[in-house]
């Protein structure tokens, strides 16, 4: 049996105290009818989280019951709603009846050891939780429980924060190599376990070896095993998955630069010489080498020696374009490489792919080449706009993204098309977003369109008349367009207007909190409330929303007395609703009991 050494340390807090535990539908079914009744009654309470009424009923049953069964059951699911409503010190006391009464119960006693520590640990007694969890995994019966891995992952947690790291390691190995911890363990629990175990085999003590035996054993680094290939050193996938850890646990701050060096030798030195002829990789762990100042300098030399090596004469264009990002930084070295694009058997597809990798690599003069290149009216609206707002923000060279709006003939695309690259050029170029909302052959969407464009460009006056316009030339877009006006009405205090607007909107019930709003505005605060009424009067969702709502109108009046009212009368008319929470606390801000209300109606 495993001996685990327990030293006090606060660690990472908020753990879960992992799924809740059920009686097995064959127990149930083995029960008395009037236990079974009993049970299902107190679990389809505890199941809407009603925690102190599902208290009750499980206390019933133990009472009436106490030979029964399930009541170990019971007697932890009543621990459980104490629990769950902080009421810790009363549910460990619940807990260890079960312990004393029924250790052999191994579902609920083991169950019920877990959730001491983890009473203990949200009740800031964390070597007491410790403790509890060592001795739940020093008991081989409840070593065997769902909540196991999740107690031995707490002692892990605490070896690695007392700088144990080999201690912390094994016993997260020992959560996904044993069967019963790994299937009963939450996926973030096990993602964690992982992510300890490769950070620490691969960034704080670099050993292939270490990570290799990992994988084989636990079957690859994910929460579910896969396939394993008997050629490990060499498999793509294993290969893929240790370099995506080297890099994501390799940035270093700048005081460590000896460190980094040494973790990118390491690494470079042990992966370069596997998959030769695997350009994608081989460029992929030359870039690590580059992270070594002493191989710097010989960086953009085994760039080339991988190019001639593995060239690649039958797919030459696309052999070429894949080497530009492995060249960033090296201007002369680019303009090497783009010399060797076969530009007369380049596809246009090809093309936009060497224009996007140029961009990367911010090859101004090259890209510009490269556009000319293309067959820019040939391409569909996405595959431009792409291009375009690529280049535009990422080169960035706004008169060539230009050149390619010109060139690609927008006019080719439908309206909603159109709009897209309008709504991209709104803070870049409003001169040719208006030339573009010209050319879209539906009118009436053009403007509609074009009038969020007039007020996200603070043109108001035509805002306004273009909108008007439309209320009169387009019923499809008349309630959006209206719901506008309202906004620029409102914003321009013109409350009567903005009134006009929401009602002709007709976007009940949402425009008439919206008049409310404007009557309170406007200095008419009956209105407002009236307005209020009438939603609650119509809408019986809305009920306790606008009734809360008119008691927030009567705290910006400053009338203290009928906001009080308005908040008991929430309480009391839609005690269910999470409104009455907030008038409650509302009140007790305030300083007053909950009672009365009537004085509001």
């Amino acid at each position: 049996m495993t001996k685990y050494s327990i030293v006090f340390f606060i660690i990472f807090a908020g753990y879960s105290a992992g799924k809740e535990l059920n009686f097995s539908k064959k127990k149930m079914a083995k029960l008395e009818r009037f236990e079974e009744f009993s049970l299902l009654k107190a679990d389809k309470i505890f199941e809407m989280k009603k925690f102190p009424a599902a208290s009750k009923l499980y206390d019933v049953f133990i009472v009436e019951f106490p030979k029964s069964t399930a009541t170990a059951y019971a007697i932890y699911r009543k621990a459980r709603c104490l629990q769950l409503t902080n009421s810790r010190i009363k549910a460990i006391g619940e807990y260890k009846d079960i312990l004393t009464y029924y250790p052999n119960d191994i579902a609920f006693a083991a169950g019920a050891q877990f959730q001491i520590g983890q009473c203990e640990w949200d009740n800031q007694n964390p070597g007491k939780a410790l403790v509890v969890w060592a001795k739940m995994l020093q008991d081989k019966d409840y070593r065997t429980h769902p909540f196991a891995g999740q107690a031995l992952k707490r002692l892990a947690d605490n070896m690695m924060a007392q700088k144990k790291y080999d201690d912390g390691v094994k016993y997260y190995s020992e959560i996904i190599f044993n069967t019963t911890f790994r299937k009963g363990t939450p996926p973030t629990v096990l993602n964690s376990a992982i992510a300890n175990i490769v950070y620490h085999n691969v960034r704080r003590n670099p050993s292939e070896k270490k990570y290799q035996d990992y994988y084989l054993k636990a079957k690859g680094v994910g929460v579910t095993p896969w396939k394993i290939s008997k050629k490990l050193s060499e498999d793509s996938k294993y290969l893929s998955n240790l370099r995506a850890h080297v890099w994501r646990y390799g940035s270093f701050k700048k005081h460590e630069k000896s460190v980094k060096e040494k973790y990118y030798s390491y690494w470079h030195s042990t992966l370069k010489t596997r998959r030769l002829n695997d350009t994608f990789y081989q460029l992929d762990v030359a870039k690590m080498g580059f992270s070594i100042a002493a191989n710097k300098i010989n960086y953009f030399a085994a760039v080339n020696k991988i190019f001639k090596r593995n060239y690649d004469a039958k797919h030459h264009n696309d052999y070429v374009i894949s080497f530009f990002p492995a060249l960033k930084g090296n201007q002369a070295l680019i303009l090497n490489y783009f010399k060797k694009v076969q530009f007369n058997n380049l596809s246009n597809k090809q093309c936009v792919t060497l224009i996007h990798e140029l961009v990367k690599v911010r090859a101004k003069k090259e890209t510009e080449t490269a556009v000319s290149k293309l067959k820019a009216e040939t391409l569909n609206a996405r595959e431009l706009h792409r291009i375009i707002f690529t280049i535009w923000d990422r080169l960035p060279h706004p008169a060539l993204a230009k050149n390619l709006i010109q060139r690609g003939k927008l006019s080719r695309f439908n309206d909603q098309e159109i709009n897209s690259f309008c709504s991209s050029l709104w803070t870049k170029d409003p001169v040719l977003v208006e030339a573009l909302y010209k050319t879209m052959k539906d009118r009436n969407y053009a403007d509609f369109k074009r009038l969020s464009f007039l007020v996200s460009q603070r043109r108001i006056k035509a805002a306004f008349k273009l909108g008007y316009k439309l209320t009169e030339t387009s019923e499809k877009h008349a309630s959006d367009t209206w719901w506008i006006l309202a906004g620029l009405h409102e914003n321009a205090k013109q409350y009567p207007q903005a009134i006009r607007a929401l009602i002709m909107a007709n976007r009940a019930p949402a425009s008439l909190y919206r008049i409310a709003e404007c009557h309170f505005k406007n200095g008419v605060v009956k209105k407002c409330i009236a307005q209020l009424f009438e939603i609650e009067k119509f809408y019986k969702a809305e009920r306790p929303k606008a009734a809360l709502t008119a008691a927030h109108y009567y705290r910006r009046a400053g009338n203290p007395k009928h906001e009080i009212a308005a908040l008991r009368k929430v309480i009391k008319a839609y005690p269910k609703s999470k409104q009455s929470s907030s008038a409650h606390v509302r009140l007790e801000e305030l300083g007053v009991t909950p009672g009365g209300g009537n004085e509001y109606q």
